[in-house]
């Protein structure tokens, strides 16, 4: 019994095999441990399923019909869909050489399995694959995060955009951004002038650490409760906040970054904030990075900062 079995998903694993037999023989060992199972039976079909599926284990066949083993695991790896820690296991019927083994852990293999194999030693080996996994999964996932607000930092908003962008290009959706801060004549008390980047500033709105920590509870909290559960939020250096909005075009980007800049005007902090915002439609795949994705709304944003208060909120336009 996997130890997977209290989260809200069982794990998912891509079992990829070219003989009915093979692959119905390692199935009936994987549902039973509570596993949910995606047969493939080619290396390109097993391609198109991950890049679908998000696999969290994919078992893979020495040889298959089409292609090598070991080269549908290299392309599965290149999915946006597949994380680096996603462990890759071969289980074979074949009787695999010295030489063909040793190429298998060489090329990021964690284990193999020839046929017939101990289902009890199969399931556990599993279970510990995916539990190193999820620890990898956590601790990546702990220094995406603010660990004082909890909003993603400027990797993990990176990281959020790249898989919003590659889901938004298989399901053919627009993707949005918007971008929050401060006008900048509506700054708390004396502000510290900090440089961002070669051509802008941002300024330093608390007098002390207290304030800001107590003004970005409400500030994160006032964006939780204005944004959907599908949206991601992020915080970016003392005053920046970032939403990425996946299936927004832009005529709801715009409507979410006006409804987004009232409920922060709506906190007790003297201040009114700014906000630009971008939506792509990334049709061809790769016209559309993570960085256009964040960097564009925050362009907009400083255009309408520079407007000394009478601009509130404002879409990106390229020059």
């Amino acid at each position: 019994m996997t130890d997977q079995q209290g989260e809200l998903h069982p794990p998912l694993v891509l079992l990829v095999n070219n003989q009915e037999w093979t692959a119905r023989s390692v199935e009936s060992v994987l549902r039973p441990a509570g596993y949910a199972v995606v047969k493939a039976y080619s290396g390109r079909q097993a391609t198109e399923v991950a890049a679908r599926i998000q696999p969290d284990l994919v078992i893979v066949d020495y040889e298959l019909s089409d292609t090598s083993g070991l080269d549908t695991c290299s392309a599965i790896r290149e999915l946006p869909t597949v994380d680096d820690a996603t462990p890759f296991v071969i289980a074979t019927a074949a009787d695999l050489s010295r030489r063909e083994r040793h190429e298998c852990f060489r090329a990021g293999i964690w284990d193999i399995f020839s046929s017939p194999f101990d289902p009890v030693e199969f399931v556990g080996k599993l279970e510990t694959f995916l539990r190193a996994r999820r620890q990898v999964k956590e601790a990546r996932e702990s220094t995406h995060r603010d660990p004082v607000t909890g909003l993603y930092n400027w990797n993990g908003l990176l990281a959020r955009a790249g898989e919003l962008i590659a889901d938004a290009t298989r399901s053919m959706r627009w993707t949005a951004c918007v971008a929050l801060g401060p006008k900048q004549a509506q700054t708390v008390g004396a502000p510290e002038r900090v440089a961002a980047d070669s051509s802008d500033v941002v300024l330093r709105l608390y007098e002390s650490d207290a304030e800001s920590s107590k003004l970005l509870d409400r500030i994160a909290a006032a964006l939780a409760e204005a944004t959907r559960d599908a949206d991601s939020t992020g915080m970016l250096g003392a005053n920046d906040f970032l939403v990425l909005a996946p299936g927004t075009d832009e005529e709801g980007a715009g409507i979410l970054a006006t409804r987004l800049v009232e409920a922060l005007s709506r906190l007790p902090s003297q201040m009114d904030f700014s906000a630009g915002y971008y939506a792509g439609l990334d049709e061809t795949g790769g016209s559309l990075t993570a960085e256009d994705l964040l960097g564009r709304p925050m362009e907009a944003l400083r255009t309408a900062q520079r407007a000394n208060g009478s601009i509130a909120v404002l879409p990106f336009h390229p020059a």
